[in-house]
């Protein structure tokens, strides 16, 4: 129960405007603006945009040569 009261505290506080994350592209991200940013990405996986297994996203990023 006082785990419950801590976590409606901090929404309390939280600000609509305030950055609670960051895109992959480093990109501030308000709630509002992050629910958005999910909603988008999953309408895309469900129009069939190309996504990669964590294990693919190994492989490629180990098998790179340094510049």
């Amino acid at each position: 129960m006082k785990n419950l009261i801590k976590v409606d505290k901090i929404k309390e506080t939280i600000s609509v405007n305030d950055v609670v994350t960051y895109s992959a592209k480093g990109e501030a991200l308000t709630s509002e603006q992050y629910v958005n940013h999910i909603s988008d990405i999953r309408d895309r996986v469900e129009d069939g945009a190309q996504t990669y297994t964590t294990k693919e996203v190994k492989d490629f990023v180990l098998n790179q040569t340094k510049s």
